[in-house]
């Protein structure tokens, strides 16, 4: 369960399209592999999947993150979930809860229904009241 006090009370607003969440995980890409400067969100998220699930290339979980980070910052709410799962369970990147808060956040309010789902989860669990997303935000969460 993720301690209550390192939920933040108000998350940052959501980013402007095609910005998304600090890119940490991309700081020091290797040189083959990597996502160049500037990448399409779809091809920067189907990368990181081939990346994650070996298809067609050894799986690398530290490559296909950074893939992901490059497809969130460049806007892909499913990338934005995707990764806030690898921040809360530490795969490919050193665990961080409020980052994943974070992120799970901006693909809720881009209107991803499982993070949005996710993020109910995880303010229900730790007891806290979830601080309310924008009207925009209010897509139906997806069946899980």
């Amino acid at each position: 369960a993720i301690d209550p006090a390192t939920l933040p009370e108000a998350t940052r607003v959501a980013a402007a399209p095609g910005q998304g969440a600090p890119s940490a995980a991309a700081a020091d890409a290797p040189d083959e592999g990597a996502p160049p400067p500037s990448t399409d969100a779809a091809e920067a998220y189907a990368t990181a999947q081939r990346y994650l699930r070996g298809v067609g290339v050894e799986v690398d979980e530290a490559l296909g993150v950074q893939w992901l980070t490059r497809a969130a910052d460049a806007g892909s709410a499913d990338a934005k979930y995707d990764l806030a799962l690898h921040y809360l369970e530490g795969r490919g990147v050193q665990a961080d809860e409020a980052m994943a808060v974070t992120l799970l956040r901006e693909a809720a309010i881009a209107g991803h229904g499982g993070a949005r789902t996710r993020l109910e989860q995880i303010y229900r669990d730790a007891g806290v009241a979830m601080p309310a997303l924008p009207a925009s935000a209010n897509a139906t969460p997806a069946a899980e």
